[in-house]
């Protein structure tokens, strides 16, 4: 029992030692040359982006009002995926037949829109209570009661 309690004793001894050791072998080897990287770019949505830009232009600048009078409103563009998505509302087939005939169906996706609404500010601010108790005189700090734990299992052990 006695070789037992020892043995556990030297195996926690070790695995204390060599973490509290564990930063000494930390890497501290100095660059005498300085690196280089090299960042490329890829921009595989030129195509889209570029479609997106004149479906912007159509719907928003030139051709608005006609949306308008036709009881549709746009709330997004965007890419997504291979295609540009146009949020719409509201969302029927008769709605989005006619987005899709005035920007085509290449690369075009017309989905259901949502309206952003903006939140809400509060006019007052939530009343917030604190309570501050005193420590108790006998109370100790969790760390040194971390430790007095540690403490009392060791004493355990042997």
């Amino acid at each position: 029992m006695i070789k037992n309690k020892a043995i556990h004793a030297m195996i926690i001894g070790t695995c204390i030692f060599a973490n509290s050791i564990a930063g000494v072998y930390a890497d501290t080897t100095t660059l005498d040359a300085p690196v280089t990287i090299q960042i490329e770019q890829v921009n595989n949505g030129d195509e889209l982006t570029q479609k997106q830009s004149e479906i912007d232009q159509y719907v928003f600048e030139k051709h608005a009002e006609e949306f308008t009078d036709k009881g549709i409103t746009v709330t997004h563009t965007g890419v997504i995926g291979d295609s540009v998505e146009v949020g719409i509302t509201p969302f029927n087939e008769e709605n989005a037949k006619y987005v899709y005939d005035q920007l085509g169906k290449d690369m075009v996706n017309v989905v259901e829109g949502m309206q952003a609404v903006p939140l809400m500010m509060q006019s007052t601010p939530p009343e917030v209570t604190m309570q501050l108790t005193p420590p108790a005189d006998k109370e100790t700090s969790s760390f040194t009661a971390f430790f007095d734990n540690i403490w009392e299992w060791v004493k355990n052990i042997f």
